[in-house]
């Protein structure tokens, strides 16, 4: 059953309607027909199923029919800082975060980053976000920042977060984390753009006290070292 994204999700009777691009794809795209039913869902991690309808106000909408039960996520958050990079790589890796249940995904600007932040690059990045989650299933939505830089980015960490960076210099893996040892809920990586941080970036990482871990003895693209650490990092508590 296809998902769609709604405004907020309050109880059975409720009408909804939708917006006109969310319209034309159910209608146009997916040829659905009135009294067909999906499943919708909203920013607030609320998920129902629901009729579509053709609402009084012109266009399209849905009736829901019944709200699913809210389940429990898991207790480990992983919250990705990771710098922008260059051309359409940049969306694959945060549809691909998003996908893998990122908590946090901040975009910054690195020393190194040729991209730089527009109202545009913004707006796609939105858009990227509604489709991974409707593909993924995923009940919520990650939180999205962008910082100017990365000392802005960190002013996201979660208190007492587990801090790391990834970088193909250091000899400790993710593997190597003591997670029953560290007892952390939250878990704060940072992912340098292409070329790697630059050196002021790592010694400001050493002296807030993060943790260097590696991904292997490839060197990896800016973005698949942002999913590789992602998936290993769940690995470790999943």
């Amino acid at each position: 059953m296809s998902r769609h994204i709604v405004d907020k999700i309050e109880s059975p009777g409720q009408i909804i309607k939708l917006p006109p691009s969310e319209s034309r794809h159910l209608v146009k795209v997916l040829r659905l027909n009135e009294g067909n039913l999906l499943t919708v869902f909203d920013r607030n991690g609320r998920e129902a199923e629901a009729f579509l309808l053709k609402h009084p106000e012109g266009g399209y909408g849905v009736e829901i029919s019944k709200v699913n039960a809210v389940e429990n996520s898991c207790d480990k958050h992983i919250h990705m800082a990771c710098a922008l990079i260059r051309g359409d790589r940049f969306f694959r890796m945060i549809e691909k975060l998003t996908e893998l249940d990122a908590a946090t995904i901040i975009c910054f600007e690195s020393v190194r980053s040729t991209r730089k932040i527009s109202p545009a690059l913004i707006r796609r990045c939105d858009e990227i976000v509604i489709s991974a989650v409707k593909q993924s299933g995923r009940r919520d939505f990650p939180n999205i920042h962008i910082a100017k830089g990365l000392r802005d980015a960190l002013k996201f960490r979660p208190h007492d977060a587990f801090q790391l960076y990834f970088s193909p210099e250091s000899e400790t893996k993710v593997k190597d984390i003591d997670i029953t040892q560290k007892k952390a809920d939250d878990f704060f990586a940072v992912v340098g753009p292409e070329g790697g941080l630059d050196k002021s970036e790592i010694e400001l990482l050493q002296n807030e006290c993060f943790k260097a871990l590696s991904l292997g003895k490839n060197t990896l693209r800016a973005e698949t070292a942002a999913v590789a650490g992602l998936s290993a990092l769940k690995f470790l508590f999943d």
